[in-house]
């Protein structure tokens, strides 16, 4: 699927840049869009591998300009079902080359028995807040139902990756509903309880994480 000419890449709803900068090294450029300034702050900080060239736009989905061109292949994170439908899939439409590639992917730490430390840092997040961290974005082929894209298949991906503790926690703040600022006055109890939680699992501060990467995978007629 991504053999030949060198390739674009759009991260829309990019976040901090995690799925840019895991395709970096199979594509010759990548687009980072979001409307949050400090997701984009943290994104330009990321590791993204030769040969990518990694640029960077602060701007809502549904509103990119004309000027950004088309790419080979669109992804899209979690953020797939707080966006607007029919906006979105028109500028999926604008952005998009004819038998190009929408990956609607989704990243995250393997089932709590492959992860046992996993199950505490969700408890001292749940404290802190009322979200539900185990809800995920479905129904993606309904969100194409009616377009020009078909759905031809999904993949997913297991692999095993040593986290620091400080690094957790850092994830742990960039949630929105745990975000610093959202938090006010209770961000230092939250880190002080992750870092709590966390310890008794890691070996010489750090922790072993079994992640998954899953895609389900649209082309453009």
């Amino acid at each position: 699927m991504f053999e030949g000419e060198p390739l674009r890449l759009a991260d829309l709803a990019s976040g901090p840049g995690a799925l840019a900068q895991g395709f970096s090294p199979y594509v010759s450029a990548c687009l980072l869009v979001d409307a949050e300034p400090e997701m984009l702050a943290v994104a330009r900080r990321g590791n993204y591998k030769e040969p990518c060239e990694a640029d960077f736009l602060c701007a809502s989905v549904e509103d990119l300009p004309l000027e950004v061109g088309v790419f080979d292949i669109v992804t899209i994170g979690r953020a797939l079902h707080w966006l607007p439908h029919q906006a979105t899939r028109a500028t999926l439409q604008q952005i998009t080359k004819p038998g190009g590639h929408v990956l609607i992917c989704e990243a995250g730490t393997f089932r709590y028995e492959y992860n046992p430390w996993h199950k505490d840092f969700n408890a001292v997040r749940q404290r802190y807040t009322k979200e539900d961290p185990f809800v995920g974005s479905q129904g993606n082929a309904m969100f194409f139902s009616g377009s020009s894209f078909r759905w031809r298949g999904n993949t997913t991906i297991i692999d095993t990756q040593m986290v620091s503790i400080d690094k957790l926690i850092e994830r742990a703040f960039s949630y929105s509903s745990t975000a610093r600022d959202v938090l006010g006055d209770q961000a230092a109890a939250m880190e002080a309880d992750l870092q709590a939680a966390l310890r008794p699992h890691a070996r010489d501060g750090l922790v072993q994480e079994v992640i998954y990467s899953a895609a389900q995978v649209f082309v453009r007629d």
